[in-house]
This record gives structure tokens, sequence and C-alpha cells, in this order.
């Protein structure tokens, strides 16, 4: 059986997925990660992994990481899956924290090499994760707007502090200085 302690999330690995043929389970009760099902899932995450760090990142790139997000809902794929975003972030983290184990992994890679790979990954996948969330916020009734803040408030102050810390951090560890 999968561990899905309280069912957490597991709901969704039921029903059939796009291009998945085989036999589907009739609940979880009959799911185990030998499944034929769950098999085909984890070679579809692998072709996901694949493509991110394999292709160019380019306008058709966008469009792919953006259709990862959109199937996971009920907006593509299959409309029976709906996976809630916070598996979704949860996914994001595991496969962040792969991609880092491999990365760190590496042999006869110096580790200067290797942070700015990490570094580089965990900006994409966090890239990918507002491709995922913009379909689920899609789906959320619009609150009423908030009042409008005052052009040289202080929320504008706090932006130029902020732009200016983010500004001396880029300088010091990405340039070197």
């Amino acid at each position: 059986q999968l561990a899905c302690p309280l069912d957490l999330g597991c709901h969704s690995v039921v029903p059939r997925q796009a291009g998945y043929n085989g036999d589907v389970p009739a609940d979880l009760d009959h799911l185990d990660l030998n499944h034929p099902q769950i098999k085909f899932r984890k070679m579809m995450l692998g072709r996901y992994l694949t493509k991110v760090v394999t292709s160019e990142y380019d306008g058709k790139f966008l469009e792919y990481i953006d259709w990862v997000g959109k199937i996971h809902t009920t907006k593509g794929g299959n409309s029976r899956i709906n996976v809630d975003l916070v598996h979704m972030n949860a996914l994001m983290g595991f496969v962040n924290d792969a991609l880092v184990g491999i990365v760190n992994g590496l042999e006869g890679v110096p580790q200067e090499a290797k942070d700015k790979i990490n570094r580089a990954f965990t900006k994409l996948l966090w890239i990918q994760n507002d491709f995922i969330t913009r379909h689920y916020e899609a789906d959320k009734v619009v609150a009423a707007p908030k009042p409008e803040q005052p052009k040289f408030g202080l929320s504008a102050v706090a932006l130029a502090v902020v732009g200016i810390i983010v500004g001396v951090l880029v300088q010091k560890f990405a340039l070197g200085m």
C-alpha cells in the first residue's frame, strides 16, 4: 500500500492519468508503489525532470511548464484529477530536494559550481511553482479591492529598501564583490 497518512493527497493518484491505458485501482486499498499506474506516474515525473534539465529555456519551455501546472487541475488532462495546491507544493519541494541531492553527489565538480547549479534549479522550480499556482488562483473568488495605497507611503519606502538590499546581496554573492 502507499504510505498516505490520513489519505492526504493520495486520492489524486487513483483516477486514470491522461496517457495511461492500464488497469486502474478501484481505491487506495488496491494501490501500492508497484502498481502499473504508479510506475507510469513515476515515469512521467522522470520525463518532466529530464525536460527541466535539458530544455532550452524559451517560450516553448514556458508553455510546457504552464501546461504542467494546468494538467494537475480540472482544467487540463483528466477532469477528475484535481491535485490540491498544497500537494503540488510538496511535490515541488520533493523535486527540488532530489535535484539538490543529485547535484551535490556529482564527483569532480567544484562546490562553487554545485552551489550555482542548485540555486539555478531552485529558481527554476519557483518559476514552475508560480505557473502551477496561477491555475489554482484563477478559481478563487475575487476579494473586494483594497483601498488604494498612497504613492509615496511607507510601502514604497519599504520596497525601495528591499530593492537596495537585494542589489547589495546580488553584487556580493553573485558577482563576488
